[in-house]
């Protein structure tokens, strides 16, 4: 960390580089890391430092809403019925999406109680499926 370059050294470097040569740079790393297999088309790094508005980081309500749409497409493609209520998750997720106090524990526990139940009724549903040789 000794050479590591000083902050105000990067921030003198972006501004001689501009929008356009930082441009330049980064399809060039992009590139490589794709010819490298290291990222996928649709992969992107991101130095959020420079963004203009802020980014939404995962979080565990995020994930238990995404396992719910996981399930939904899963339960969609196999024709299995789903037992909880879209409308409720989705009234929930504004809600926390909305609740700018940060009670993001109670949400959790509210996305927690909805969830494990309907885990276990999918798991038992999709144990039923008959599965290809």
């Amino acid at each position: 960390m000794q050479t590591f370059p000083h902050p105000t050294s990067l921030c003198v470097f972006r501004k001689r580089l501009g929008e356009e040569g930082g441009a330049i740079i980064e399809c060039e790393v992009f590139e490589t890391l794709r010819r490298a297999g290291v990222i996928s088309g649709d992969d992107a790094l991101i130095d959020s430092t420079v963004l203009e508005s802020d980014i939404i980081y995962p979080n565990d309500v995020r994930l238990i809403y995404k396992a719910f749409e996981k399930m939904r497409a899963f339960a969609k493609l196999h024709g299995i019925p789903l037992k909880h209520d879209d409308k409720v998750l989705r009234r929930l997720w504004r809600e926390f999406g909305l609740d700018k106090k940060g009670s993001r524990a109670k949400q959790l526990t509210v996305f927690n109680e909805k969830f494990i139940p309907a885990l276990k009724i999918f798991q038992v549903k999709v144990g039923s499926l008959r599965a290809s040789d």
